[in-house]
């Protein structure tokens, strides 16, 4: 696993922003239809606004964290990111098999002498 090196503001820890999804009841249908789909946003970067199709935030509300409001006055919850956040984000890279693995997979697999085995 390789982790990525942070490249957000210095001392300041990534954010999660949260854009709450809207429902409407439609009386044609008579039930409640989801018209905006609930949004969420892994910032590192804090030292910049961050852009989203919802409008801007301003680095200073990013930071400050709570209940923010974009451009568009679009209402969005900031919070710190928890280490499943981050967790979520790690890029993976190929992996070796260990050697006491490789026995047990061969004998499970009936791979042999005269197998073709395709990567």
């Amino acid at each position: 696993m390789k982790i990525k090196k942070d490249t957000h503001a210095i001392g300041k820890s990534p954010k999660v922003v949260f854009l709450k999804g809207k429902k409407q009841f439609i009386e044609d249908l008579d039930r409640e239809v989801r018209v905006v789909k609930q949004s969420s946003y892994f910032v590192e970067d804090l030292a910049r606004d961050f852009h989203t199709k919802y409008g801007i935030i301003k680095k200073t509300d990013l930071q400050k964290g709570g209940r923010v409001q974009s451009d568009s006055e679009k209402e969005f919850s900031v919070f710190d990111a928890f280490f499943i956040d981050k967790y979520r984000r790690i890029k993976r890279l190929a992996q070796i098999i260990a050697l006491k693995d490789i026995g047990l997979i061969l004998e499970k697999t009936g791979v042999g002498n005269r197998s073709l085995v395709v990567e």
